[in-house]
């Protein structure tokens, strides 16, 4: 995850938009998006800094986390506030996974590369605790998953944002905007379902 100050990255973001428009017919310069922003501070010496906090995940429904192994999580990546005072209480701040979102991640021609943790994850419950980057193990396991590191309950706002998010999703995807144009859910609880209307007998 990348969060960017516009008004500081004049001359970062004019190096990254010479690395993505010129650069890269000439030479495969990064492994992907993420690392471009970060040759392009670095190139610039524009001030930047890591998140004292590695990367967690969320449990995942459909590989039945929580049942099998609790300590270890294998669902989406999830990113703590990157506050530098440790003592501050661990605040969850994003979750990136479309498995979260897409009911149907997959195209039908893909269906042989399908994985547990990639299926539709209906509601993540735990995530795995808040603690400082260090090196990679070196094991060689699985990099979906977090082995041996825990887990905590996720904030009581995950679920009606969730919700949301995902009706954003489908709206966006399928064309239909209509439901988006009034909400009844202000992000601190679950919508409000409406009853089905009772045939009338006849």
């Amino acid at each position: 995850m990348l969060l960017i100050n516009k008004r500081n990255a004049e001359k970062a973001m004019s190096v990254l938009w010479f690395l993505i428009t010129e650069h890269r017919f000439i030479y495969e310069f990064s492994w992907g998006d993420k690392e471009a922003f970060w040759l392009s501070y670095e190139l610039s010496h524009t001030p930047y800094f890591f998140s004292p906090w590695g990367a967690s995940v969320v449990s995942d429904i459909s590989n039945k986390d929580m049942e099998r192994h609790p300590d270890t999580l294998c669902g989406s990546l999830a990113h703590f506030d990157p506050t530098l005072n440790a003592s501050a209480p661990a605040e969850l701040l994003y979750v990136n996974g479309r498995s979260l979102v897409d009911p149907v991640p997959f195209r039908l021609h893909k269906l042989k590369l399908l994985q547990p943790n990639l299926v539709f994850n209906m509601m993540p419950t735990h995530v795995t605790p808040r603690q400082a980057r260090r090196e990679p193990s070196g094991k060689g396991e699985w990099p979906e998953c977090l082995t041996g590191m825990g887990s905590t309950p996720v904030p009581r706002q995950l679920l009606p944002n969730l919700w949301r998010r995902r009706q954003h999703f489908q709206a966006i995807s399928m064309g239909f905007i209509e439901p988006l144009l009034e909400c009844n859910n202000p992000g601190d609880r679950l919508p409000e379902i409406p009853e089905a209307s009772k045939k009338a007998k006849k």
